[in-house]
């Protein structure tokens, strides 16, 4: 026999892992994180783009879409801490 739960009652045991949201901790440490392995995929592909024998096309969209993901890291980092300085 299965036991049910009251409605309204949490259905997380108190040891689930459990995503943050609105957490700039939590954010500030993925982006510090990806910023830079991103950056270095980036340089890593570009030299192995340059070297014979090459890279395949679809490749330079991957370093395009990395191009425009590293600026956006840099402003959401930047306005994020802003935002949590000004919450102090």
């Amino acid at each position: 026999m299965t036991s049910r739960k009251a409605a309204g009652s949490p259905s997380r045991s108190k040891g689930d892992n459990v995503l943050y949201q609105n957490n700039w901790i939590a954010a500030q440490t993925y982006l510090a994180i990806s910023g830079p392995f991103i950056a270095l995929n980036v340089i890593f592909t570009v030299l192995a783009a340059v070297t014979p024998p090459g890279v395949p096309a679809i490749v330079w969209l991957y370093v395009l879409l990395s191009v425009i993901y590293l600026p956006v890291v840099a402003w959401a980092w930047r306005q994020e801490s802003t935002r949590a300085s000004q919450a102090l």
